[in-house]
């Protein structure tokens, strides 16, 4: 009698420390998880709108309506790790900031004169119309002056990585179509010049979230 009162209690013993361990991992979903998806939940509400402007002012209306938004909005799912990494970011002095002012003109003219390549059925250079080709030309001279003007040692604070890719994709890419040359660029040339553009373009797409360049003044 007195074993199957022990086993009796035993078992109800049991019960209360499993119906124990239920209300405490209850207690703790909701202390500690909770909040935390309220605080996610709340982020994202905020980081969706802000990381679409961001694309659409980066990259221009038009491509964030093409895929854009996509990608913009799958960023912003992520938007911790931004939070967390935004306060790692270089401060900048005066003189690196007016440095890259030339890597920011550089960019600028290249964008243009892909625009202007861009702008109708067209596959090469050869289709522009004569003002076309002499403000392409124009542009691209002016993107390889400004490149060749960039501190690499300046653009490794944003990126470790940073100065090879720039130096020996973008810069070369530029070298390499040379629009200071006389002579008629080969063919071959101008595909290298641009695979290596396209993988510049792919690198920095790639690792965007995690290049710290400061905003421009």
């Amino acid at each position: 009698m007195s074993r199957d009162v022990t086993l009796l209690l035993q078992h109800q013993l049991q019960e209360e420390v499993q119906m124990n361990r239920e209300r405490h991992n209850g207690d703790w979903f909701g202390i500690v998880l909770k909040p935390l998806f309220f605080i996610y939940f709340a982020g994202l509400f905020i980081s969706v709108p802000y990381f679409n402007w961001c694309y659409a002012r980066d990259h221009g209306f038009a491509s964030w309506l093409l895929l854009g938004e996509i990608v913009a909005t799958a960023e912003s799912t992520v938007w911790p790790y931004y939070a967390l990494s935004g306060s790692s970011k270089p401060d900048w002095s005066d003189s690196e900031r007016e440095n890259l002012e030339h890597y920011h003109r550089s960019s600028d003219a290249i964008r243009q004169a892909v625009r202007i390549m861009n702008a109708g059925p067209r596959n090469g250079p050869s289709q522009l119309t004569p003002e076309e080709s002499d403000a392409w030309i124009a542009l691209k001279k002016i993107a390889l002056n400004e490149a060749r003007k960039v501190d690499l040692e300046v653009l490794a604070k944003a990126h470790p990585n940073l100065p090879s890719q720039f130096r020996e994709k973008y810069l070369r890419s530029l070298e390499l179509a040379n629009p200071f040359q006389e002579r008629d660029v080969p063919l071959s040339e101008q595909m290298a010049a641009q695979t290596l553009f396209d993988e510049w373009v792919d690198w920095f797409n790639a690792n965007r979230a995690n290049i710290h360049l400061p905003k421009r003044q």
